[in-house]
């Protein structure tokens, strides 16, 4: 079975009446806000990622915590804390994404939480750079009824590998896959789907017919190039790969700019929000230092967050300014392409 089926077949498996007609509303008001241009929310969000943790295993040089950037503190959220936030949207929520910054597998509850959330009913995945799959760490995963792993391997081999991920070892990575696809076997279990992801830079660009040969060889994995993210344009702009293809930057000027103009328009401030290892409530995943916090979500409830009147600020301007928003402008999100 197609990994993209069989994602969407797990998907449809969380679909209660509840989230069926809150997605129903959130899909109407959103039609409706883009013909009026002014924002309008019916709905809840049906999407939520969470942070197990900010801290990590590896100095990545352009990720916030591995370079040392991240101005927020390290902390691990405790199941406790995850517990009040999954009981405050699991009942529209059926989306949920275990990760944000950090490593989440660092987090010593992590299991408990993946087990606490399916026992929601939600659709749970997480991301990881897949130093933490041992063979009973693995066993554990595919027991939990995680639905879907993304497992970072920016390198075929494991010099190119180490280039990007820091202090990292491409061997015990490939070492926790085969764990995982051993287990998926032996407890003849479809999930968790394992995504392995690829971020092309110029260094490994090279390496993209050799990746794609190396997961084949390591079962029922599908790979997905992703092109990078960088902040420092003017001393950074010389890792990013030279076959424009794989960028998602245009050259056409001194620096480097996102390859689409920015509509005033984004989907994600209607269906979703990530909450911060500190309950802090943000519109997505590239507001990393919680700088456009709606509230918390450990002291307030999801309802007075979703339609308080700073986020229907926010959502005025991306309807109106969004270029100006400094975190939009590195965003693929609702991008046209230029003709």
């Amino acid at each position: 079975m197609c990994c993209h089926l069989q994602e969407f077949l797990l998907l449809l498996k969380t679909v209660t009446v509840r989230r069926f007609f809150n997605a129903v509303k959130l899909r109407l008001s959103w039609i409706v806000s883009r013909w009026y241009g002014k924002p309008v929310v019916w709905g809840m969000p049906e999407a939520l990622s969470i942070e197990p943790t900010t801290a990590c295993n590896l100095h990545c040089p352009e990720c916030p915590v591995g370079n040392g950037t991240l101005k927020r503190p390290t902390k691990n959220l405790s199941f406790l804390n995850f517990e009040q936030i999954v009981d405050k949207t699991s009942r529209w929520c059926q989306y949920l994404s275990l990760y944000f910054q950090g490593e989440p597998f660092l987090n010593p509850q992590i299991i408990s939480m993946i087990h606490y959330a399916k026992q929601k009913k939600m659709f749970v995945a997480s991301s990881s750079n897949g130093h933490f799959f041992d063979n009973d760490t693995a066993k554990q995963i595919v027991e939990s009824g995680l639905d879907k792993l993304i497992i970072s391997l920016d390198g075929a081999t494991p010099e190119i590998y180490q280039r990007y991920r820091v202090d990292g070892n491409f061997e015990t990575v490939i070492d926790g896959i085969k764990n995982l696809v051993k287990w998926k076997q032996t407890l003849h279990s479809g999930t968790p789907v394992l995504v392995v992801q690829f971020v092309v830079f110029r260094h490994n660009e090279h390496q993209i017919n050799e990746i794609k040969k190396l997961v084949a060889s390591l079962g029922k994995i599908r790979l997905e190039i992703k092109s990078a993210q960088i902040y420092e344009f003017e001393t950074k702009q010389n890792i990013l790969p030279e076959n424009h293809k794989y960028s998602r930057y245009d050259f056409g000027s001194n620096q480097p700019r996102i390859k689409s103009n920015l509509p005033n328009r984004c989907w994600r401030s209607w269906h979703s929000g990530v909450v911060t290892a500190q309950g802090d409530w943000v519109p997505c995943c590239f507001d990393k230092d919680a700088d456009f916090a709606m509230g918390n979500l450990l002291s307030d409830n999801l309802d007075l967050i979703w339609k308080n009147t700073k986020y229907k600020d926010f959502r005025e301007k991306i309807f109106t300014d969004r270029q100006s928003i400094t975190m939009c402008k590195n965003c693929t999100e609702g991008l046209r392409k230029k003709l």
